[in-house]
Parts: structure tokens; C-alpha cells; sequence
């Protein structure tokens, strides 16, 4: 079963980015400056749509680890929440790799390692997570990428890049969302979360 958080994105946040890709078809016949405006407005939409379902999942999480504590001391539950939401990364500036891990981690979760662990592909999505936000960070400041140009997949970035950057946050989303709940068994036991 899959979180809400991670539902969302497969349905409500996924349909957002598909309308770019399936307006980016029309504007490559029309212009192809209007292709690349689409372009920048998709890694755009990428980046804040994967951004909102970190954002959610961690909510949920802190949802459960809370009411899991306090189940004999409602009172508590403002207090543990404030310590796993106080200052969290996921509410100042753009989602990073870093952030996710920090943020995660608040609960005792490798989030790099445990994702590399379940899946072979973790690494790269690492690495394509990074490209991502450092591309929003260009399209923002309208200035190249701040990442080493042999490193860098593409600038500007193409439709392909965009379509692999879906496909990455895709899996990325599933194995994460997995990753938490998993995590949430192991320190209290059963029930699933979700």
C-alpha cells in the first residue's frame, strides 16, 4: 500500500508535470523558443512537484512517529512534532539530496543508504536529483547550472532529460516511500502505516 504523500504524486502531481510534456509537443511544432520556455517550465514544475511530495511524506511520517509515542501522553505530541518539523530543510530553500537525508535522518533513517540498499539505482538518482535542483537554480537565476559541465546531462535541458528526471523522481518517490514506512515498522512494529 502506498502513503498519500506518495499517491498524490502518482496522480495529482504527476498529472501536472504530464500537461508540460503533452503542451511541450505542441510548442516544438509552433517555435522553438516556446519549446524551451517549456522546457524550463517543466524542470521547474519537476523539481517543486517532487519538493511538495518530500515535503508531504516527511509530514506523514512525523504524523505516525508522533502518535505512535504519545499514544499515553497526547499532551507530548506538540513538542515531538516541533522536534521533527523545528528547522527542517524541507521548509527553507530547494529540495537537495543533503535536505532529504537530514530531514529523514530526524527519525534514524540512512535515507542514501537505505534507498542504495533496496535499489541499485539509488546512486544515479542521487546524482540526477542534484542535476535537477541545480538546474531549477539556473532557470531561477537565469544563469548556467552551477555543476561541473562534464557532469551536467544537458544545458539547456531537453525534453529527454526532463522525460529521464521524471522517471527518476518516479522511482525515487516509490522506493523512499517504502523506505519510510518500512522504518516506522522496524522502531514500533506493526501496523503498517500505510
Amino acid at each position: 500500500m502506498a502513503s498519500t504523500a506518495l499517491t498524490r504524486w502518482q496522480t495529482i502531481r504527476r498529472a501536472r508535470i504530464s500537461t508540460l510534456f503533452g503542451v511541450h509537443g505542441l510548442a516544438l511544432v509552433r517555435a522553438s523558443a516556446a519549446a524551451e520556455y517549456l522546457i524550463r517550465e517543466l524542470v521547474l514544475r519537476l523539481a517543486a512537484e517532487f519538493h511538495g511530495f518530500a515535503r508531504d511524506l516527511h509530514d506523514l511520517a512525523v504524523a505516525e512517529h508522533v502518535g505512535r509515542m504519545t499514544v499515553d501522553a497526547p499532551g507530548r505530541a506538540v513538542v515531538l512534532a516541533d522536534l521533527f518539523v523545528g528547522d527542517r530543510l524541507l521548509d527553507r530553500g530547494n529540495l537537495t539530496a543533503a535536505a532529504l537525508g537530514s530531514d529523514f535522518g530526524r527519525f534514524g533513517l540512512d535515507v542514501w543508504g537505505e534507498l542504495a540498499r533496496r535499489d541499485a539505482r539509488a546512486s544515479a538518482w542521487k546524482a540526477d536529483l542534484t542535476y535537477l535542483q541545480a538546474a531549477r537554480a539556473a532557470i531561477a537565476a537565469a544563469a548556467r547550472p552551477a555543476v561541473p559541465a562534464p557532469a551536467y546531462p544537458a544545458w539547456p535541458p531537453t525534453l529527454a532529460v526532463g522525460r529521464r528526471w521524471q522517471a527518476v523522481l518516479d522511482g525515487l518517490a516509490v522506493v523512499l516511500d517504502e523506505a519510510v514506512a518500512d522504518q516506522i515498522v522496524e522502531v514500533y512494529g506493526k501496523p503498517r502505516p500505510w
